[in-house]
């Protein structure tokens, strides 16, 4: 069954990004309907999934803050016993710009199986 609703822009990591390393990333902008890839716009196709998040307000996203966050996730992944199944990402719940600090603002998920 197709997801109801589109969610928000979400960054992909396909490789580590901390203080010693900057892997590259993937801004990705959901939408539905029907597009053709021009220039260097690039079409990602995800089948559904499960993914294991938390929710962090807009001023825990401040690095090197965030990766906290990441760390929580990737523990429980393996204290739950669960495989990892993607490159993790941020998605984005809000209009970044109006989102108060206190808010929850990020989903930091891991695809798991």
């Amino acid at each position: 069954m197709p997801p109801t609703s589109v969610p928000g822009p979400f960054v992909v990591h396909h490789g580590e990004v901390n203080t010693d390393a900057d892997g590259p990333i993937e801004v990705c902008l959901p939408f539905s309907g029907s597009l053709d890839p021009v220039d260097d716009i690039r079409i990602r196709i995800e089948p559904a999934g499960v993914e294991a998040f938390t929710t962090i307000t807009k001023r825990e996203v401040e690095f090197p803050g965030i990766l906290e966050a990441y760390d929580a996730v990737s523990a429980w992944v393996k204290e739950n016993k669960k495989t990892f199944a993607g490159s993790r990402r941020a998605v984005y719940l809000a209009d970044w710009d109006s989102v108060p600090e206190e808010d929850p603002a990020v989903d930091i998920a891991f695809p798991i199986s």
